[in-house]
């Protein structure tokens, strides 16, 4: 993760790496295997503690091991409610009875969202200009502040959502419920040489870059939105070398842009 402060602009990007097609080729495995299923109506103590959920795989991030962070929300209203940051590993000792490696130790009234996600190290971000490292070294988890506050104002945001090539996370719990079930799968075939990741971000006063490892022959399309939704074209397909490609667009003057970088 970048973060630059800059006095007149706010930046807010989202890169995400998609790889889309189909499965030409018959599989001697099944494309999806059920690894674990955690339910948290059958822990003692009730991680929720009987309290109902309002949002449940809020703000969720998967780490590049395969780990996921996420935040449950409980409450009577999103003005009347409390958060619990979440991180479970992919992989568990016990696949039968499997348990978050860390859970907020207290339910708080503040928003917690997972910002960027390496095997032991997760950043995420409180009531939005509090910026946390949480990171595990030999079973023993120590969350500390990062400089700041970092005001919204002055701070230049770029995250990476990182997303493993071998699991896929569901969640079961909605609105009203008092636990919630987290299923994980994996995905096959996994084959990491055709998922698309940044190698490098840059971003100074006027631009953004993304440096990014390309398969010769296929068509790369970078995408904009200023929403998670309604994502439009953002210049012409590109075609893969097989080696290094770059992409450049101008830091916005106000506001948010999200950029995704497909793999067609």
């Amino acid at each position: 993760m970048h973060f630059i402060t800059q006095k007149t602009r706010i930046l807010g990007i989202l890169l995400f790496s998609i790889a889309c097609g189909c499965l030409s080729s018959v599989s001697a495995q099944p494309y999806l295997v059920h690894l674990w299923t955690y339910d948290s109506d059958s822990v003692t103590p009730d991680p929720l503690d009987s309290r109902e959920i309002l949002n449940v795989g809020l703000n969720s991030t998967v780490s590049t091991s395969g780990s996921i962070a996420f935040t449950v929300v409980t409450g009577l209203s999103e003005n009347n409610s409390e958060q619990s940051l979440f991180w479970f590993d992919k992989d568990q000792t016990d696949t039968d009875n499997p348990e978050p490696a860390y859970a907020s130790p207290t339910w708080e009234n503040a928003r917690l969202v997972p910002m960027v996600f390496r095997q032991d190290h997760l950043l995420y971000l409180k009531n939005g200009d509090e910026l946390h490292s949480l990171y595990r070294e030999e079973g023993v988890f120590s969350d500390d502040t990062i400089g700041g506050p970092f005001a919204t104002t002055d701070s230049a945001w770029m995250v990476e959502k990182a997303r493993s090539p071998g699991v896929m996370y569901v969640f079961e719990g909605g609105v009203g419920d008092t636990s919630f079930k987290l299923h994980a799968y994996e995905i096959y075939p996994v084959d990491t040489a055709e998922l698309l990741e940044p190698v490098t971000i840059e971003v100074d006063a006027d631009n953004i870059t993304l440096h990014f490892s390309t398969v010769e022959g296929a068509m790369y399309q970078l995408e904009s939105a200023t929403e998670m939704t309604n994502w439009t074209i953002d210049g012409a397909q590109i075609v893969g070398n097989g080696s290094e490609l770059s992409i450049q667009r101008p830091v916005p003057e106000t506001g948010q842009v999200i950029y995704r970088l497909r793999k067609l």
